[in-house]
């Protein structure tokens, strides 16, 4: 039996665990960055190497981030070595994403003889905060296995066509399939993927949502870093965000020709320290950021944009895609 992880995090609770089988980790973080369709393998692994050492403050190199995916996709590969391939996700973005694109990705092979099966819960019974699977003990996680369920092939091609829109130059291609097809299979799918589309520059300041409850934070008086985590983590649904990406994000706001904040040393923020080593500095607000926040400026407008989201790429100060918050739905300008 073989065990698939999005985390390290739940991955070593299972370890502790009495559960059989091998564990793997298949970890990049396709809910963030360039993820668009019709690539070649070598093309997608260079495209994301490239995004993954930018931010990560370069703490591995572009050689080292495509060996490492490599050595991802040859455990995932191995699959049909094992009688059942067990996939562990909760209903968290980050999760989800991985999800259609390990379902894409299956859709696509030869699976021979092995029984595909999957575990993908949004809550877990007595934690009414539940964040995620790598929150559990040993036993709570165990807890799920008898619970798993086929990855039939109705799951195989909901995902195939998640992925597919996920990664369209076209982010309507998602509102259409959230539209029209039956969902059921994937329950924490259509939450994922608003939230997905709530990352688009919003229509009214060009915020997506992580920056303008990043700013809002700062504004309500939460200035280390570790109060914006904790006040911008509070306004999720579901967990969304880790500190590495809070922290991107602010660097970002901060390392623009207008920018919205000021980090305290003016040194840019060490985006792959260890969390304790950087929550308490500080970040303030400035007068356009202020503006912004009011809606009185727009960042886009201000600063320009180069961005993946998913697959699209936003470039320049006219940007064809913004996200409606008053009304919820994408605008195509």
């Amino acid at each position: 039996m073989l065990h698939v992880h999005c985390g390290d995090c739940s991955a070593d609770v299972q370890r502790q665990s009495d559960l059989p089988g091998d564990i793997i980790v298949w970890c990049d973080p396709v809910s963030a960055g360039p993820a668009p369709r019709g690539l070649s393998l070598e093309q997608w692994r260079e495209l994301r190497a490239e995004y993954l050492v930018e931010s990560t403050g370069h703490a591995m190199t572009r050689e080292a981030c495509i060996a490492w995916q490599a050595r991802q996709d040859a455990a995932l590969e191995r699959l049909v070595d094992h009688e059942e391939v067990v996939f562990w996700f909760d209903g968290c973005m980050y999760d989800q994403t991985i999800l259609i694109r390990h379902l894409d990705w299956l859709s696509r092979r030869e699976r021979g003889v092995t029984t595909l099966s999957l575990i993908d819960i949004g809550e877990f019974p007595g934690k009414p905060d539940f964040v995620g699977l790598g929150e559990l003990n040993a036993q709570e996680l165990a807890s799920l296995f008898p619970k798993r369920v086929p990855i039939d092939e109705e799951c195989l091609s909901l995902g195939r066509d998640a992925w597919e829109a996920y990664g369209s130059p076209d982010p309507r291609e998602i509102e259409s399939l959230l539209a029209s097809h039956d969902i059921s299979p994937l329950p924490h799918l259509p939450d994922a993927l608003w939230r997905h589309l709530q990352q688009f520059p919003a229509l009214a300041n060009g915020l997506n949502r992580l920056e303008s409850e990043a700013l809002q934070a700062i504004r309500d008086g939460h200035r280390r870093l570790r109060e914006i985590f904790r006040y911008a983590s509070q306004q999720e649904e579901r967990p969304f965000f880790g500190d590495t990406t809070l922290w991107w994000t602010l660097h970002q706001l901060a390392d623009c020709a207008i920018p919205l904040v000021s980090i305290d040393d003016g040194q840019p923020l060490p985006l792959w320290q260890p969390p304790a080593q950087t929550a308490d500095r500080t970040v303030t607000l400035t007068e356009t950021g202020v503006a912004v926040l009011e809606k009185q400026a727009d960042f886009v407008v201000l600063n320009g944009i180069d961005r993946w989201i998913g697959g699209v790429h936003l470039r320049g100060q006219s940007i064809p895609w913004r996200f409606d918050n008053a009304h919820s739905r994408l605008e195509h300008l």
